[in-house]
């Protein structure tokens, strides 16, 4: 059975880990990696990692881009980056290829 893990640090991952997700707390960008290579050897179907963390291992997210598992999908971190963030963007297009549906993610306050 596949399973879905998430990567990132602790404020980001507490929710996740709440629902029953595989929650993997990491520190710095060679713990990451190790974590994403090791879930990736043990059929995780679905990697979610917070955009802080992608951004330090553009390699490894490459590596795995065009592999049918994991899917890596980027999600935001629980405090939001200035300017616009790629982990919306990224998620977005993801949900439009799964469901064929368009959401629009908003960044900015009214």
């Amino acid at each position: 059975m596949h399973r879905i893990g998430i990567i990132g640090t602790s404020d980001n991952i507490k929710a996740f880990s709440m629902c029953g997700i595989d929650a993997f707390l990491v520190e710095d960008k060679s713990e990451a990696i190790k974590v994403i290579d090791r879930l990736a050897s043990q059929k995780f179907a679905i990697i979610f990692v917070t955009e802080s963390i992608v951004k330090q291992i553009p390699e490894t997210i490459l590596k795995y881009k065009h592999s049918i598992t994991p899917t890596i999908t980027p999600i935001p971190d629980q405090i939001p980056v200035q300017g616009p963030s790629f982990a919306s963007e990224s998620l977005a297009i993801d949900v439009k290829k799964a469901t064929g549906s368009d959401i629009s993610i908003n960044d900015t306050e009214d």
